[in-house]
Order: C-alpha cells, then sequence, then structure tokens
C-alpha cells in the first residue's frame, strides 16, 4: 500500500499501480481528499450568484480562499452554510455544504441547532455581509 490512495497490485506475471477513491493507512479508513474546491461546489455554488456570494464572503474574510468557514465554530460554519442556502435558495443545504467542506451533513445540521440555541449567534448573523442579512431566517 502506498499512500494517497495508490495501491500496488500484482496478479500473476502482471504488477500495476492502481488508483482507489478510499484507502486505509495504518489500519484506518481514509478517504482521498479533493484539493480543488471546485469539484466539491454544487451547481448552485458554482453559478454566477454563488460565486458572488462565497466571493464576496472571502472579501468579509469569512471563508479561505477555498471557501471554507475561517476561524469560526462549527456552529457559526453551520449557521453561515444554511445562511448562504436561504440567499441562494438551496433544498439540500446539510449535503451542499459538507461535500464542499468535507464534514458530516449530521454533524452541520447538529451544530447549526446548537448554534440556533447560543446568544452569540445574534451576534454572528449581525457580522454577516447586506447581502445575506436580508435573508437571514430560521426556516428547517
Amino acid at each position: 500500500m502506498f499512500g494517497e490512495g495508490r495501491t500496488i497490485n500484482v496478479t500473476g506475471n502482471a504488477c500495476y499501480i492502481e488508483y482507489v477513491e478510499n484507502y486505509y493507512e495504518n489500519g484506518i479508513a481514509k478517504k482521498k481528499h479533493n484539493a480543488n474546491p471546485a469539484e466539491r461546489m454544487s451547481d448552485d455554488l458554482k453559478g454566477e450568484e454563488g460565486q458572488e456570494v462565497l466571493k464576496e464572503l472571502q472579501e468579509y474574510g469569512l471563508l479561505d480562499e477555498n471557501f471554507c468557514p475561517l476561524e469560526m465554530s462549527n456552529s457559526e460554519s453551520a449557521v453561515l452554510a444554511y445562511q448562504i442556502a436561504i440567499t441562494l435558495d438551496i433544498k439540500d443545504v446539510w449535503k451542499v455544504f459538507s461535500t464542499l467542506w468535507e464534514v458530516s451533513p449530521n454533524a452541520l445540521r447538529a451544530a447549526y441547532n446548537r448554534g440556533m440555541d447560543q446568544k452569540k449567534t445574534r451576534k454572528f448573523l449581525e457580522k454577516l455581509p447586506p447581502s445575506l442579512k436580508d435573508s437571514t431566517s430560521t426556516r428547517t
């Protein structure tokens, strides 16, 4: 076994290296990291409006160059994902952002629910750019 999702297979006299999506490292299952965020993005986020929102959030210092949350708690990240989804009318918010940010959809959903019970969430929502503030909602 090599790292990074490559294995060597020997069959009879043939030997070849094979790419695999999932692999094991020290007995622990790993998934090959896709470093290109564009490949993990849904069509909603790839569109013109989606790109405008994501770039605005980068300018506000809320997302990094890969469109991942910067210095936010899990709850704040999930609340941000939810607000983006409302703005862009994304129906499957947890699936879209769990794929982009490479986290579990259930973890995002749970973090959102925790965040909506916290007083600091109101302050966080006030830091969002105007384009997201207009869509502030608690749709479930």
